[in-house]
C-alpha cells in the first residue's frame, strides 16, 4: 500500500463496552415490566376457591310490651220486647184481660210503673225507693197513719200509651196491691189524681220529687199533700191480723170469680183490689197526657195512730223483688 492512499472498504467493528451498555439497558427494561404485568390483571383468572362456612346466626331480640286496647265500640242497638204474656181470664162478656206490671205485662219488658209515697213530717223528702230505715221493705209505698200525727199518702201510675190499642172499650179495671205490713185497722181509700208529678229518685235521706209539698222540680201542688178529686173511687179496710181480713176483699172476690186464684193467698189474704172506674182508664187511653194516676190515702186521716180505725199500711212497690208482688193494673176491655 503506498503512502496516502486508502485501505480498502471494511464494515466497522462494535465497540465491545458500547454492546455491553445496550444489554444491561434491555434487561433492566425488561426486570420493569415484568412486575407491572403480573399486576396489571391481564393475566388469565385463576380457579374460583372453594366456599368458606356459613357464618353461626345471631340470636333473635326479645318481644316489644303489647300495645294497650283500643276505646270500646259503640252500643249495638237494643233489642226487640219478648213476646207478650199469655192473656189473663176472660171477662163474662167476653172481654180480654190485659195486665200492667213491670216485669210481667203486657211484655216481659214493661217497666211503665210509677209509685212514691209522700210524708206531711218530711215535706221535702222523696221515697220512690221506699226509707233507708226500711230497706227490708225496697221500694215500699206507706199510707195512712204513722205512729205521731203525720200521714203518708201514695201516688201510682200506669203508662198505657202505645200498649192499648186506642179503640178499644174498657168494660172494668182493678188495681190489685199487696200488703208487706199493716199497723192497726185503716181504711184505705183511692182517689183520681189530677196534677203530674215525678216518681224520683230518694230514699226518705234527701230532697227530693215528687213531695209533700212539691209534684216535680219547681212545681208545687196547689195544695199540699196532691191534688186530687174529692170522690173516693173505692176502699179497702186493712189488718193483716184477726179478726179482719180472713177472707179476700170483694173485689178480690170478683177477680178470683173470674180465675185469678193466686190473689186468694192463704188464710190471712196480703193482696187487696181497688174497683176503679172504667170512665176513669178509658179517658188514660183516650187522652194518654192526663193521665195522672192514682192516689191512695186514709180515708178519714183525723184518726190517729192507735184509735180505733186508725193506722198504716206498706203496700210493696214496682222495686220489689218479687215481681207477682208488684202493684197491677187489670184491665177488662172490648176490642172492636
Amino acid at each position: 500500500m503506498h503512502a496516502g492512499s486508502l485501505p480498502p472498504h471494511t464494515e466497522p467493528r462494535s465497540h465491545p463496552s458500547a454492546l455491553r451498555l445496550v444489554f444491561r439497558l434491555a434487561l433492566f427494561a425488561a426486570l420493569l415490566v415484568f412486575p407491572l404485568a403480573l399486576f396489571s390483571g391481564c393475566g388469565e383468572d385463576g380457579e374460583t376457591g372453594p366456599q368458606g362456612p356459613q357464618g353461626l346466626i345471631g340470636e333473635q331480640g326479645s318481644d316489644g310490651p303489647q300495645g294497650s286496647d283500643g276505646p270500646q265500640g259503640p252500643t249495638g242497638p237494643q233489642g226487640s220486647d219478648g213476646p207478650q204474656g199469655p192473656a189473663g181470664p176472660a171477662g163474662a162478656d167476653g172481654s180480654v184481660a190485659w195486665v200492667f206490671q213491670d216485669g210481667g205485662g203486657p211484655t216481659a219488658h214493661y217497666q211503665g210503673t210509677r209509685d212514691t209515697y209522700i210524708d206531711s213530717q218530711q215535706p221535702i223528702y222523696n221515697f220512690a225507693l221506699g226509707h233507708a230505715a226500711q230497706a227490708y221493705y225496697p221500694g215500699q209505698i206507706d199510707v195512712g197513719h204513722a205512729p205521731g200525727s203525720y200521714v203518708h199518702r201514695g201516688l201510682i201510675r200506669f203508662d198505657l200509651a202505645e200498649l192499648v190499642p186506642s179503640d178499644v172499650v174498657v168494660t172494668a179495671a182493678y188495681l190489685v196491691l199487696y200488703a208487706a205490713s199493716c199497723g192497726g185497722e185503716p181504711t184505705i181509700g183511692v182517689y183520681a189524681l189530677t196534677h203530674a208529678w215525678d216518681e224520683g229518685t230518694g230514699n226518705g235521706t234527701s230532697e227530693g220529687y215528687a213531695n209533700w209539698g212539691d209534684a216535680y222540680s219547681w212545681q208545687a201542688w196547689t195544695a199540699a199533700g196532691g191534688d186530687y178529686e174529692p170522690t173516693l173511687l173505692d176502699s179497702e179496710s186493712m189488718s193483716l191480723g184477726f179478726p179482719k181480713r180472713q177472707a179476700p176483699d170483694a173485689a178480690i172476690l170478683e177477680l178470683i170469680e173470674l180465675g185469678w186464684g193466686a190473689l186468694a193467698d192463704g188464710i190471712v189474704p196480703k193482696y187487696c183490689a181497688f174497683r176503679i172506674p172504667a170512665s176513669l182508664v178509658q179517658n188514660w187511653i183516650d187522652a194518654p197526657s192526663a193521665n195522672y194516676g192514682l192516689l191512695l190515702k186514709s180515708v178519714d186521716e183525723t184518726i190517729a195512730w192507735g184509735q180505733p180505725g186508725g193506722g198504716g199500711v206498706a203496700f210493696t212497690g214496682r222495686e220489689w223483688t218479687t215481681g207477682s208482688q208488684r202493684p197491677r193494673l187489670i184491665l177488662y176491655c172490648r176490642l172492636p
